[in-house]
């Protein structure tokens, strides 16, 4: 065991270290301290440097409401909120973490969510919100959601006594569950986990995919359409433009609510809709028709864009008048 000193010695060493790399890299400090600070006990340092230049496959099966809008999706909001970020906010980027693009940290919590929920116990469970289509009951009872963990870490960011380390996990947790709080089906529940366990078919396609799925993913690269995601990222933002102000106000909860309606809408409107009742291994496959396919990419396509726009926003309102 290290003595303080020594290790705070080590620590600004490996920060200094973290922030000189390559565009192509960023180290995530997660702090393991006796204390606790922002998000809870940690004991000693974790640092582990992440590549984010790979595709992240996506992962449905083990946790409920697996990753949201899979890497390509979240690489996507991260071009538009770089894209949109003041002058200020990219200054304090730029002293974090080298450089001023969000994209490259945008999929990390879920490309190193094993590392995340070891340093911080209950994290998998940040990525999602259970919110009942049908009924009322509760959606977040004991505060391991996704709307109850913004706040903390943007409270981390508003400090100017934070470590570096807090900080950079700080602005890696935001730019990622912002992300997720726009896809409709981490805010909505028919007590199928999210889409989890409702199969369904793609037209033009044989074999069965979760629901969940086809919002994170497949209605991400319909849309994609083989761009890469800066491609796609600023084809959007032209497209969306005029609407990028109106989007740029409002809370947390605000947000959330207006997610949740479209995933509502986007349980309500599959074919044969059944309270509580469409999920499970006896159930048969959906098959989604052209034109639910079609509305569904209209709204991921806005989502995205509007989760760019809206991290963006909560940077430059951070950094303001910093």
């Amino acid at each position: 065991m290290f003595h303080h000193r020594a290790e705070a010695r080590q620590n600004s060493r490996d920060t200094q270290n973290c922030v000189s790399r390559s565009r192509r890299r960023v180290c995530i400090h997660l702090f393991r301290r006796s204390h606790a600070f922002a998000m809870g006990n940690l004991r000693a340092i974790l640092i582990f440097p992440i590549s984010v230049a790979a595709t992240v496959a996506a992962t449905l099966a083990g946790a409920p409401n697996a990753q949201a809008w899979s890497g390509e999706g979240h690489r996507i909001t991260g071009h538009i909120a770089t894209a949109l970020l003041n002058d200020a906010a990219r200054r304090q980027l730029q002293q974090l973490l080298g450089n001023d693009d969000l994209a490259e940290i945008a999929s990390v919590m879920d490309d190193e969510r094993e590392q995340f929920e070891r340093a911080h116990p209950g994290s998998s469970k940040w990525h999602y919100e259970n919110r009942e289509v049908c009924d009322s009951t509760a959606a977040c009872p004991r505060g391991d959601c996704l709307t109850r963990q913004l706040e903390p870490f943007i409270r981390v960011l508003r400090d100017p006594h934070a470590q570096r380390a807090q900080r950079i996990e700080a602005v890696t947790v935001l730019v990622h569950l912002i992300g997720d709080l726009h896809q409709p089906l981490h805010l909505a529940d028919n007590r199928d986990r999210g889409g989890n366990d409702t199969w369904v078919v793609l037209p033009r396609e044989r074999e069965p995919r979760r629901l969940h799925e086809t919002w994170d993913y497949s209605f991400v690269r319909l849309n994609s359409n083989r761009r890469a995601p800066a491609t796609y990222a600023h084809a959007l933002l032209r497209e969306m433009e005029p609407r990028i102000a109106g989007w740029q106000r409002g809370s947390i909860e605000s947000w959330a609510r207006e997610t949740h309606a479209l995933g509502k809408n986007a349980y309500e409107t599959l074919p044969g809709f059944r309270c509580s009742a469409m999920a499970g291994a006896n159930q048969d496959a959906i098959r989604l028709s052209a034109s639910y396919v079609q509305a569904s990419r209209q709204v991921v396509a806005e989502q995205l864009a509007k989760a760019g726009a809206r991290i963006a926003f909560t940077l430059n309102e951070i950094w303001r008048s910093q």
